[in-house]
């Protein structure tokens, strides 16, 4: 097993596993509540999502009626399922990985069958599932630091403006990053790490393949955590991204995160923790 893989599953070597009986007492649940189940489908590259409830079960097979008909899962798909789950008045966020045993489309409903999970984990939302990785698993990862422009007298806006100062490369580590945030390590020697603090801003950019075409991603983030270890030489940041965009060389749209944090970048990482998978199978 290659040690990016090693890094990567490392926050489930302590999920707890679930009997097979556990697990159909999960199904049960699920079932009976008519929670939602939201899928992951990834086949040849690509990431396919939808959302989904649970018609039917038994020891071998459960039957899921999907809530989106734009794409119809093919045989041997392997799926992701992240379901929360109720425990003690509080919800708990668990996932599996499974394999599409067959798929049918009547009108506009579509059903499909999936093979029991064997195992069941609890973990984070999908949104905040952290993949470890270093700056050189993203092609032309570079960070700049948020700096306020005083407005001019002249100008109708109520606002600073921003201006992006770059971070060299020598001074910051990439640690993880999800859907919905990274975290960075400042080296402690930086000009910006006096200027630190609770919602300063950050810029992240990087270039994410995708179904074979280079997608340049802008992504603005917000401090949240700040670790300062006395006996370290560098700090560590948790960010929060709240908007990102597709660099072109058109004009430039913003999008603000959701529920589901940069949706662009929770695909990728998708596909980045299937082929690192493959690879290592």
């Amino acid at each position: 097993m290659s040690n990016i893989l090693s890094r990567l599953l490392s926050p489930f070597s302590s999920a707890q596993k679930k009997p097979q009986k556990i697990i159909m007492n999960y199904f049960s649940d699920i079932k009976d509540l008519r929670q939602s189940l939201f899928l992951d489908f990834i086949y040849q590259d690509n990431v396919y999502q939808s959302k989904s409830q649970c018609l039917a079960f038994n020891g071998k097979i459960v039957r899921l009626a999907l809530q989106s008909n734009e794409y119809l899962p093919e045989k041997n798909m392997t799926v992701a399922c992240f379901f929360m789950a109720q425990k003690d008045k509080k919800k708990l966020p668990c996932n599996f990985s499974t394999k599409v045993l067959g798929s049918l489309k009547k009108g506009s409903s579509i059903y499909i069958d999936i093979a029991m999970p064997k195992e069941i984990t609890h973990q984070q939302r999908r949104k905040n599932l952290r993949v470890p990785l270093t700056k050189s698993e993203i092609s032309n990862f570079k960070v700049w630091a948020g700096r306020e422009i005083p407005k001019t007298e002249n100008e109708d806006t109520t606002k600073n403006k921003i201006t992006w100062d770059p971070i060299e490369q020598e001074d910051f580590k990439l640690v993880d990053i999800s859907a919905g945030g990274i975290k960075l390590e400042i080296a402690k020697e930086s000009l910006i790490t006096p200027k630190l603090q609770k919602n300063f801003l950050f810029l992240i950019t990087g270039s994410f393949d995708a179904q074979n075409k280079t997608n340049e991603l802008a992504m603005v983030a917000r401090v949240t955590r700040i670790s300062r270890p006395k006996k370290d030489s560098w700090d560590i940041l948790g960010l929060q991204f709240s908007r990102w965009t597709k660099i072109t060389e058109e004009h430039v749209t913003w999008i603000p995160t959701d529920d589901a944090g940069v949706s662009f970048l929770g695909t990728w990482l998708a596909m980045f923790m299937s082929k690192l998978a493959k690879s290592s199978s």
